[in-house]
């Protein structure tokens, strides 16, 4: 994942426990969003069988609100 979101211009701002919040340009919001739910299932799935993973990653143009 970290060469994929070096080249998208991506970094993590912050990580409290199962919530991320990602920088990214704007024209690559939309990819980094679909890399990042899929890294976060991948993750989650070696350890988690018995229930389905739920992961509703959202672009927006501020992490504040």
């Amino acid at each position: 994942m970290s060469d994929t979101r070096g080249r998208l211009g991506a970094r993590f701002v912050l990580v409290v426990h199962d919530e991320l919040i990602v920088e990214a340009p704007e024209e690559h919001a939309e990819e980094v969003r679909v890399l990042v739910r899929e890294c976060m299932i991948a993750g989650m799935a070696r350890f988690v069988r018995a229930v389905p993973i739920l992961v509703e990653p959202e672009a927006r143009s501020t992490w504040a609100a």
